[in-house]
């Protein structure tokens, strides 16, 4: 994704194409229209696995028989997955003894206490959320945020955990998304890294720009309301046209924006060009009127300052789709191009003063420019290197 992530010494410059928020006339496209895109179709019966038991999650003395879309079967507890669920524990109350499986596949020991609960997830996934609940931990590194998880995994693991209210494990995927959406300013801004990692440990989420419209999803299921404007903003500058009004697959089913953040998605971007040119706005004045009152070589200063407004007029780099990017990179790489077209140590301070007042100012705008009332960013007294 494309915080803007270059080191001083990239050559090319960062440049990237703007995607075209709204469809082409021709496609017949709207926010009511039906996806063009297709889900993957589910397997026939005769290639599905079946009635078979899970090989570990398959207790003697369990009285839930949990049946999956793919015909995989849980025998478990259902006093422990009631005590992590109450969405559980109130399913499994209006339950009657079991009756809609074939006898021939369960036990004559304690039939009439034995109940069935059929979900629509597969068991494969299934059997990952139940053992992260039996267990506390799971092998694919849930619970360990510096251990990189694919999206589809922690899509669904979140969007399983956020429908039975799990708590310690919606807790746990928000406090990964935390680390790529957070409403922090200055954790946001002093991030040279792109959006898949987090410092030198490791990637939180193996993701591509289309998921984080699975994120408005997850963030919206979640009410999470503290993180959405950022999600939304990631959304509406990451994913192209076809993703925010189609949706994405993710597994074998379409996640989609609903009607709401697809037209806040398309109506933002012009309020986004407004933080766009209050940043250009700062060169420019820099290049005809100087920077720092205290600038220490005025005319090479100035030099310096109008090459950085040619290069990125010509790159599109104050038309970047993501202005809340890390501009001391690229004035460090673009300035030092020449010797002779050097910022001075003051100049370069005052104009990474300037631009990052204006951002913050713009960071704040998000929950009036996403609609979402009453947010706030968070705050934090200092950023540690």
């Amino acid at each position: 994704m494309s915080r803007r992530n270059e080191s001083p010494g990239d050559e090319q410059p960062h440049k990237r194409k703007r995607p075209n928020l709204r469809p082409r006339a021709s496609e017949g496209a709207s926010a009511s229209a039906a996806p063009r895109i297709q889900a993957p179709q589910p397997q026939a019966p005769s290639q599905r696995q079946g009635n078979s038991r899970h090989p570990v999650l398959w207790f003697p003395d369990g009285l839930l028989i949990v049946v999956a879309s793919d015909g995989m079967r849980f025998k478990l507890h259902s006093g422990i997955l009631s005590y992590h669920s109450e969405i559980i524990k109130g399913r499994l109350a209006a339950l009657s003894p079991l009756s809609t499986l074939p006898s021939s596949s369960v036990s004559s020991a304690g039939v009439s206490q034995e109940v069935v609960l059929h979900l629509p997830e597969k068991g494969d996934l299934l059997g990952k959320f139940f053992s992260m609940i039996y267990n506390g931990h799971d092998q694919f590194s849930y619970f360990d945020l510096h251990r990189c998880i694919q999206f589809e995994d922690f899509y669904w693991i979140l969007r399983l955990a956020i429908d039975f209210k799990v708590k310690h494990i919606v807790d746990a995927g928000f406090s990964r998304l935390e680390l790529l959406f957070s409403s922090n300013f200055d954790e946001w801004a002093t991030s040279d890294k792109s959006f898949g990692n987090i410092d030198k440990k490791g990637r939180p989420i193996e993701m591509a720009d289309r998921d984080t419209v699975g994120v408005v999803a997850l963030v919206r299921a979640a009410k999470r309301t503290s993180m959405l404007p950022v999600a939304l903003y990631a959304c509406s500058t990451e994913a192209d046209a076809t993703d925010i009004f189609d949706g994405i697959i993710v597994g074998t089913e379409i996640v989609s924006l609903d009607a709401g953040d697809r037209d806040v998605c398309v109506d933002a971007r012009s309020r986004i060009h407004e933080i766009e040119n209050g940043t250009e706005d700062i060169f420019l004045r820099g290049a005809f009127n100087g920077l720092s009152k205290n600038c220490t070589s005025r005319q090479s200063c100035l030099a310096a300052c109008r090459r950085l407004v040619l290069d990125g007029s010509r790159d599109m780099v104050f038309r970047d789709e993501c202005p809340f990017s890390r501009w001391d990179i690229w004035i460090n790489r673009e300035e030092g191009k020449s010797k002779k077209e050097k910022l001075c140590s003051r100049c370069k301070e005052y104009l990474n003063q300037e631009i990052g007042k204006h951002l913050q100012k713009g960071w704040e705008k998000l929950g009036e420019i996403f609609e979402v009332q009453g947010w706030s960013p968070s705050r934090s007294e200092g950023v540690e290197e």
